[in-house]
């Protein structure tokens, strides 16, 4: 009888069957994970820590290695996310790869190259336009919903979608409530577009506990977790004070230059887990008279981290300050902020209302297009869309960072006394500033130092048309800061004058003049050095009855003209002039312009002196301002000037005697008694003594010892 043979032992899988299983995702991955079977537009809404890229990088260099496709656009919000993330990540295409027709990847280029042939460029979200031309027929996008020009570079790729037959777009983002996304998933079933959904629970045993279990105790059971975690595309609450189309619609990628910047701080006592978050937030007045959100740095600190913190975003961002509730903690913040560092400025804001009051009055700036979002800011924008009317503390939470959005927004646009405050926006025609005039009457010239010190000078520069000719009677065409010192003296005056005669002839006229406080201190010096190198000033002082008013009697007889709108304006040369200044780079004028308050001192107010003065003398004084350029006095021009302003050739101030210029010996001759006298010299790159010198047109003015 036979017998049967004993059963075969189990064999194991040969190593390379094993690895060639390992490499096929599609065995590995769940069912959501995997591509739709047709699809052009596959969008993959998951939660963090799901799996979404992973899935998206498999199915890119499944289709690269493959040759299934030729070109590939990459698409992050950065630069850096596209290369960290999407290529070299951990669940990036590199790792994806493996050892099996493994890319190379050019970091310098911003390209993969497969052995296929198949090549794929990296692109940021913040520079669509370099999306205009190329050709792709797979495109990758990795968190759409935080793109900051999110439309503008959707709109760019689309249109390079035209290689191949059959295009495709694959999309991992956690799903926010931005246009573009609602836009996509409206449009599911149609054009192709797929949307398959995964949560972060999916891919939990995936996860190291510690980052699961953070996840979790971070976002679960909140409105954020149910997008976070859950993958949900969250609407509006019923009731929120703040809409996401709003929010939308005022997003913009940059800021303009700044009036005032401001840290907003809504502390927290302690940094534990179960605490609430301090919120922090930079916002700031631009010098368009509206409102930008510049950075949310909220988060779970201890009061020294969260102190840190804002004292850093003040370094940073070159703030004018901290602020702070005084009705819950600021106190507390205004200490702990001098315990650190006690030269930061501080200010304790008061409020007598209820948190949702405060805050209508911001989200009504934001309905209104006043005040704008500068990039993607989720949390923030998810805590506002869901910061109801009805409002409730044990109920909803702590609102810390909407609390410190209306704190900051309070202080820059709603805390304005109605007499005395000045809008940038009345001194712009149409949201823009104006034209150099031409054919006007005179340039004045107003130098003022701050009321609190005299250590530095600011000189603001006005075009008066007496006569009507141009449609604004008075134009800001400059301004200038300078630190008092010697060279203040010795080399600034001529080169103010020679900026004054510049102006005038830019203006097409040859009456100018200059005017200062001439009874003390600085101003007073700056007069006796000018009127012994022969130079005509007019003395306010001595020529205007209210002179020796305070700043704020100024600001309000001054206000008049300002507020209108009609009357003022000013020149694109001075609404886009930057200076360095005592650590900020800015527009000064307007900084102090728009940072004035009746009943507050600022503590640099040079430039907001010389301007006051300036449209006092030429607007209620205007026969005191009609300066004469080869004659000042207090007559009308006449209506044939004798001379126009001469303009002084490039220039460096040098003392005289023997110097090197160039390599060259030359002997700079002396004029009078002067100890440092002006030099002509060709415009362009100099070595002075071994010290570069750099002079433009109309001459430079800069000293060389």
């Amino acid at each position: 009888m036979k017998t049967k043979p004993p059963p075969r032992k189990a064999q194991g899988l040969s190593r390379g069957f094993a690895a060639a299983l390992k490499s096929d995702w599609r065995m590995l991955a769940r069912p959501e994970q995997l591509p739709p079977k047709d699809f052009s537009i596959w969008l993959f809404l998951a939660g963090r820590g799901s799996g979404k890229n992973w899935a998206d990088a498999h199915y890119v260099h499944e289709q690269a290695a493959t040759g299934a496709v030729k070109r590939i656009a990459l698409i992050g919000a950065t630069s850096d996310a596209v290369r960290f993330t999407m290529v070299e990540g951990q669940s990036g295409i590199l790792t994806a790869a493996g050892a099996w027709e493994r890319p190379t990847f050019e970091a310098g280029k911003g390209q993969l190259t497969w052995p296929s042939g198949t090549i794929a460029r990296l692109y940021s979200a913040d520079s669509p336009e370099l999306l205009r031309g190329p050709e792709h027929d797979l495109a990758w996008c990795d968190e759409l919903a935080s793109w900051r020009r999110a439309q503008e570079t959707w709109d760019n790729l689309v249109l390079t979608m035209r290689l191949g037959k059959h295009p495709k777009i694959v999309i991992s983002t956690t799903p926010k409530p931005t246009k573009l996304i609602k836009d996509l998933v409206a449009r599911e079933g149609k054009d192709g577009i797929v949307i398959t959904r995964s949560t972060t629970y999916d891919n939990r045993a995936n996860l190291p506990p510690s980052f699961f279990a953070q996840l979790v105790k971070k976002y679960e059971g909140s409105r954020t977790g149910r997008q976070e975690l859950l993958a949900e595309l969250l609407m509006d609450t019923p009731g929120s004070l703040w809409k996401s189309e709003n929010l939308e619609a005022t997003r913009v990628t940059q800021a303009p230059a700044m009036q005032r910047i401001v840290v907003a701080i809504d502390p927290s006592g302690s940094g534990s887990e179960d605490a609430d978050e301090c919120g922090i937030i930079v916002a700031g007045l631009g010098q368009d008279g509206e409102g930008y959100v510049l950075a949310d740095l909220s988060g779970r600190m201890s009061p020294t981290e969260w102190a840190r913190r804002a004292i850093d975003a003040y370094r940073h961002f070159k703030a004018d300050r901290i602020i702070a509730e005084t009705n819950f903690g600021s106190l507390m913040v205004i200490g702990t902020i001098a315990a650190i560092d006690p030269n930061v400025p501080t200010k304790a804001i008061t409020s007598s209302r209820g948190k949702v009051l405060r805050a209508e009055p911001i989200s009504t700036l934001f309905e209104q297009g006043r005040c704008h979002l500068v990039g993607s800011f989720p949390e923030l924008e998810d805590q506002a869309t869901s910061f109801t009317s009805d409002y409730d503390r044990s109920r909803d939470g702590s609102p810390d960072r909407v609390d410190a959005l209306v704190f900051a927004f309070t202080e820059l646009m709603c805390n304005q006394p109605a007499s005395g405050y000045f809008s940038v926006s009345s001194l712009l025609a149409q949201g823009e500033p104006v034209a150099t005039p031409k054919r006007i009457t005179y340039v004045l010239a107003v130098a003022a130092t701050p009321s609190k010190s005299g250590e530095q000078l600011g000189v603001v520069f006005l075009a008066c048309d007496e006569h009507k000719l141009t449609p604004w009677p008075l134009v800001i065409v400059d301004y200038d800061l300078r630190p008092v010192d010697d060279a203040l003296f010795e080399s600034y005056l001529p080169a103010l004058y020679e900026r004054l005669a510049f102006l005038a002839g830019t203006c097409e006229t040859t009456n100018a003049g200059l005017w200062l406080h001439g009874s003390s201190g600085v101003s007073a010096a700056l007069k006796q050095q000018a009127t012994e190198r022969g130079y005509q000033v007019n003395d306010i002082d001595e020529k205007v009855e209210w002179a020796a008013a305070p700043l704020a009697d100024r600001a309000a007889a001054a206000s008049r003209h300002l507020h209108t709108g009609r009357r003022i304006k000013i020149a694109r040369a001075a609404y886009e002039k930057l200076v360095e200044h005592r650590g900020f780079t800015r527009n000064h004028l307007l900084a102090e312009y728009g940072a004035f308050r009746i009943d507050e001192e600022l503590e640099y107010d040079e430039l907001l002196r010389a301007l006051l003065s300036g449209v006092l003398i030429a607007l209620e004084n205007s026969s005191a301002a009609a300066i004469d350029a080869s004659e000042i006095s207090l007559q009308t021009p006449p209506a044939a000037p004798a001379k126009p302003v001469p303009l002084p050739p490039p220039h460096v101030f040098l003392k005289p005697g023997t110097h090197v210029i160039d390599g060259a010996t030359v002997n700079v001759p002396a004029d009078g008694d002067r100890d440092i006298v002006m030099f002509p010299l060709a415009p362009g790159r100099h070595i002075i003594d071994s010290k570069i010198a750099y002079v433009t047109p109309p001459g430079s003015g800069i000293r060389v010892d």
